[in-house]
């Protein structure tokens, strides 16, 4: 799905435990931490490029990026980005 010029999201519709949002350089890889996909995902993509693990993601693109395990949520700001753009 490309959701717009430089900014692409990919998903598996037979695995739904993982998605990836690819921007230029920056890539971001989501899912379930059991996800056999996300990490063979992951494998691949860091035996290509070189590249490390950052661990959880809690910034990306501007976005502020907070996570509810609790009730499975996701919560993104782009509070401070706006604030860099309007100003």
């Amino acid at each position: 799905m490309l959701l717009n010029t430089r900014v692409v999201l990919l998903s598996n519709p037979k695995d739904l435990s993982s998605q990836q949002i690819v921007y230029v350089n920056d890539v971001c890889f989501m899912g379930s931490k059991d996800s056999l996909l996300l990490l063979e995902l992951k494998q691949k993509f860091i035996t290509k490029w070189k590249c490390c693990n950052l661990g959880e993601t809690k910034n990306f693109l501007g976005m502020c990026i907070n996570c509810n395990y609790k009730d499975q949520k996701i919560f993104i700001d782009q509070s401070e980005y706006l604030n860099k753009v309007l100003v």
